[in-house]
This record gives C-alpha cells, sequence and structure tokens, in this order.
C-alpha cells in the first residue's frame, strides 16, 4: 500500500515541478508562496510553532503568531517553488 501512496507523491511532484519550471522564476515564486500558506499548515503542528514563537519573544499577540506563521509557510513555499 505504501508503493502505492509514494508512486502518487512522486508522480504529483514531477508534475509540480514541471509546472513551476514552465511558469518562471516570479511568477512560480508567487505560487509557491500562496501554496505554501494556503497547505503548509496542514503539514505541521501550529503548536511546535507557537511553542517556538512565544520561547522567542514572550510578548507576542496570538494574532502576531498567526501572521508569523502564515508568513513562514510561505517562505517555505517559495524556497519550495524556487528549486524546479
Amino acid at each position: 500500500m505504501k508503493l502505492i501512496r509514494y508512486l502518487f507523491e512522486y508522480i504529483f511532484i514531477v508534475i509540480l515541478f514541471s509546472l513551476l519550471k514552465l511558469l518562471g522564476y516570479k511568477i512560480a515564486s508567487e505560487f509557491g508562496y500562496f501554496i505554501g500558506k494556503t497547505f503548509g499548515p496542514l503539514f505541521r503542528s501550529k503548536k511546535i510553532i507557537k511553542n517556538n514563537l512565544i520561547k522567542f519573544d514572550n510578548s507576542l499577540s496570538s494574532d502576531k503568531i498567526i501572521n508569523i506563521s502564515k508568513k513562514m509557510w510561505g517562505n517555505y513555499g517559495r524556497i519550495l517553488a524556487e528549486y524546479p
């Protein structure tokens, strides 16, 4: 079962990277930002991010923490999109 799942993941990544390569650097970077900001929070625990931000600066409000984590996921998306 894992083999089938990995096969579909591989096909998805190849298609995504091919699409990003066709889009060009600037458009792919913006698209990656959108993808990271939208789907990034689904992959990791928000609790870990919140705890790390509180360790960094204890005076951060919850709105500021949410804003920083969205920007962080967007940056990860940009990095992923710029690889191809």
